[in-house]
């Protein structure tokens, strides 16, 4: 069940839409996204622990966006890559 159909048309086109409940970006055409994946994928893999890296990032970025309310580029708060990249910087840390 899809609902809550919004195309926001920017520089970078993105669908916005809610799929069972859970909000979902769909963007196409855009390399950035693309590579940004392919280069937490290989961070995953260079730490390993069963997923540990990609695990931490979802328990993180749920904590942010229904906790403390502070994950949403698009109301001003912070955005999910840059809480991707301060998980980095605490994984290289330690």
């Amino acid at each position: 069940q899809v609902r809550n159909t919004v195309l926001i048309n920017a520089e970078l086109r993105i669908l916005k839409c809610v799929v069972q409940g859970v909000p979902v970006d769909i963007s196409a055409n855009h390399v950035g996204g693309a590579c940004s994946f392919a280069f937490l994928d290989y961070i995953d893999r260079v730490i390993g622990s069963n997923h540990l890296f990609k695990r931490t990032i979802l328990l993180v970025k749920c904590w942010c966006a229904y906790e403390s309310h502070t994950l949403g580029s698009g109301s001003g708060l912070m955005a999910t890559y840059a809480v991707e990249c301060m998980i980095l910087c605490v994984f290289f840390l330690f």
